[in-house]
């Protein structure tokens, strides 16, 4: 069973010498103030131009299956039953259905991190069930026409897992920590093959679901969360990362939701640089095309997490 951190900021000698292979990993496109130099013969004198580059702003997506999303782009599922069945076009959301050519989306595989870069539109969700998706579609949309810049998103998210035992960044064997680090390397280091540099700036967690089935696991996040944070800053070597944190929903399978609400709570306030999203009342589906009820947010649910 996985130990308190009684004290989230200390990170052990054992957990940094786990993480100096992934820490090694990550490149300095990481870092700001990347520069490209060109030189160049002007009127028979030899210049070298010192171009800084424009970083692109970029947030990570991390978490369980409503972080994966069953939102429904649109169609029909290719199996099972949606309930409620509404696609994009149905809510009328159809411009989110169309392929943003000013937001790129790297999403991680399963269990590996591997991955690659493509343009940002439905289908980025759980895989072989219709196209769907997660909070990264409206998120990429209404952080571009925010800011008015090309956006990249980074997410990596696998269902029925816990912060207690999944995403232990203490873990001494590979877990689901290990492969979102695994995911934010590979898209870094791809992006900066082709000459982008990506300023991370934030990440969502849609998270807490499996630890809410769980007395002790729910009662331990609080500390555990912090940890996670903590851990996820020092790792990425961003200190003062932001995080947007959902509460789960408020569904009766969620046991010790109460519990998960009060922890997700604490650490909002407790922390300057982690914000609070509430999906405690966004609409769930009924049928998530698994047989699965009350558990994942329904299409218009995924839309309003995502703003």
């Amino acid at each position: 069973m996985k130990r308190l951190h009684s004290h989230p900021k200390k990170f052990e000698s054992k957990r940094l010498c786990k993480y100096s292979f992934f820490l090694n990993l990550l490149p300095a496109a990481l870092m700001l103030g990347f520069a490209l130099f060109v030189s160049a013969d002007v009127n028979g004198y030899h210049v070298e131009f010192d171009i800084q580059q424009t970083p692109i702003r970029t947030y990570l997506i991390a978490g369980q299956s409503n972080a994966d999303g069953y939102g429904l782009g649109s169609g029909v599922l290719d199996h099972g039953i949606l309930a409620p069945a509404y696609n994009l076009y149905d809510i009328g959301r159809e411009s989110l259905a169309q392929e943003h050519n000013q937001v790129s989306i790297f999403k991680g595989d399963y269990d590996d991190g591997g991955g690659s870069w493509n343009q940002l539109a439905s289908g980025f969700g759980i895989p072989g069930n219709g196209s769907r998706f997660g909070p990264e579609l409206s998120f990429g949309y209404a952080v571009q026409e925010f800011f008015g810049e090309r956006v990249a998103l980074i997410k990596y998210a696998r269902g029925a897992t816990s912060l207690a035992e999944d995403w232990d960044p203490e873990d001494n064997g590979i877990n689901q920590y290990d492969y979102f680090l695994v995911t934010v390397n590979n898209a870094v280091s791809l992006a900066h093959a082709a000459g982008d540099q990506l300023e991370i700036a934030g990440i969502i967690w849609m998270q807490g679901e499996d630890d809410s089935t769980v007395e002790e696991f729910a009662e331990n996040y609080k500390q555990n969360l912090e940890y996670f944070i903590g851990s996820v800053r020092q790792d990425l070597g961003l200190p003062e990362l932001e995080f947007y944190i959902g509460s789960i929903a408020d569904s009766t399978v969620w046991t010790y939701r109460e519990t998960l609400w009060d922890a997700q709570e604490q650490v909002a306030a407790n922390d300057p640089g982690v914000l609070l999203v509430d999906g405690r009342d966004l609409p769930v589906l009924y049928n998530d095309g698994a047989d699965a009820s009350y558990i994942h947010y329904s299409t218009p649910g995924q839309v309003e997490l995502g703003y």
